[in-house]
């Protein structure tokens, strides 16, 4: 905590609203969440083993490997270009999302981007 407290301050890093459990039939709600979640946790496994192949497969056709990193910051920079929040750039985008809540198809795409990224 002391650590934490010397690199971000005495502020809170999130700005939780109050949220208020309006009826226990919201709860089954989060069940399909966790699901979806655990799903979405299962499909970077398939993207990183696609990832290290695409790259294997350059260097299999001569491309030095030091293009490796550089390649991937170009293709990682061309995605933040439309969608920045996948660089991450601090707790902005997530206090942003708690307070407003988030567009279901933006939501989409960007989890899509972040899976490609």
């Amino acid at each position: 905590q002391v650590v934490s407290q010397i690199g971000l301050g005495d502020e809170p890093a999130f700005h939780i609203p109050v949220y208020e459990l309006r009826s226990f039939a919201e709860l089954p709600l989060y069940v399909p969440l966790g699901a979806l979640s655990g799903l979405f946790a299962l499909a970077f496994q398939p993207a990183i083993t696609l990832a290290r192949d695409s790259f294997t497969r350059l260097e299999d056709l001569g491309v030095p490997r030091f293009i490796n990193p550089p390649l991937g910051a170009l293709c990682a920079g061309s995605l933040a270009l439309m969608y920045p929040e996948v660089l991450y750039n601090g707790f902005a985008n997530v206090d942003a999302i708690l307070q407003e809540g988030p567009d279901f198809h933006y939501s989409v795409e960007l989890l899509l981007g972040i899976l490609t990224a």
